[in-house]
């Protein structure tokens, strides 16, 4: 249940990141997240979302994997988007959003680094192109685009991935170690 949860969840903001973005509005994505964090983190539904500092990582993560491929002209963004560098913030709302998942519903990706790296070959392009078919991300690159998002996202989901298992873990350590009774 606390799977389907969070999958629901991270598609809710994911949609109303991108459809908010296509009408030029970055708060609806913002809203939806800030809405997905809180009913995951509700004492009765303990869903494991991240650490503030792990969803932070994430967003700088995505921030300069974002600008590297505008950079490289592999994406752009269109006016409405809104266009340039850097990468507009509704894009830091789905690098963000991302990372809610990978304590719960994708925490498989950090204990199978190579099943995670063609998950996230074959989903990080589909997930720019689905923007592309809403407009508010183009692919400059056409196919070879598309092969360089494929080697890059599966390089870059794995170690994302990576990272949240090890903050996981040293998180259970430290709260097996602590004292009972006393907060760290």
């Amino acid at each position: 249940m606390r799977t389907l949860l969070n999958l629901g969840c991270f598609q809710a903001t994911w949609l109303a990141a991108v459809f908010g973005a296509a009408t030029g509005r970055v708060w609806p994505g913002a809203v939806a997240l800030a809405i997905s964090i809180a009913v995951q983190s509700a004492p009765r539904v303990p869903v494991k979302v991240p650490s503030t500092g792990f969803l932070a990582i994430s967003a700088a993560v995505g921030l300069a994997f974002d600008s590297a491929l505008l950079l490289a002209e592999l994406i752009s963004f269109p006016e409405q988007a809104p266009a340039g560098w850097p990468p507009p913030l509704w894009m830091s709302v789905l690098w963000i959003n991302l990372a809610t998942t990978l304590d719960e519903s994708l925490a498989w990706a950090g204990e199978r680094r190579i099943v995670a790296a063609l998950a996230g070959a074959a989903g990080g392009p589909l997930t720019y192109m689905a923007g592309q078919a809403a407009g508010v991300v183009r692919l400059e690159s056409g196919p070879g685009g598309v092969v360089a998002l494929a080697i890059l996202w599966a390089l870059v989901f794995p170690a994302l991935a990576a990272l949240a298992k090890l903050l996981r873990s040293r998180a259970l350590s430290a709260d097996r170690l602590a004292p009972q009774g006393r907060v760290p």
